[in-house]
């Protein structure tokens, strides 16, 4: 079973994107804890723009950006790479 978390900050327009994959590939059958990010508090582990994905704690392509700050990222897993990562995942525990 995986631990998924999305961090992102409000009004992302990636967030629904990324979330619409992510039920595509679990077929609803993970729960995704969603965790919004916002200028008044510390950036949180492994965020690196929004929306942030964290597969067991750790996030799949690559380390935090410092750098990103409360921002969108402009690049967002298709389909298929994250059911890669996801069988990666599975794996490995």
């Amino acid at each position: 079973m995986h631990d998924i978390e999305v961090q992102y900050v409000a009004d992302c327009p990636n967030l629904p994107v990324l979330l619409a994959r992510l039920e595509a590939v679990t077929c609803g059958r993970v729960d995704i804890r969603l965790r919004e990010v916002d200028l008044g508090t510390p950036l949180p582990a492994g965020f690196s723009g929004s929306p942030t994905l964290l597969i067991n704690g750790q996030n799949p392509y690559g380390s935090a950006d410092p750098d990103a700050g409360v921002t969108c990222t402009l690049r967002i897993p298709s389909i298929s790479e994250l059911k890669v990562v996801l069988d990666r995942a599975e794996e490995s525990t």
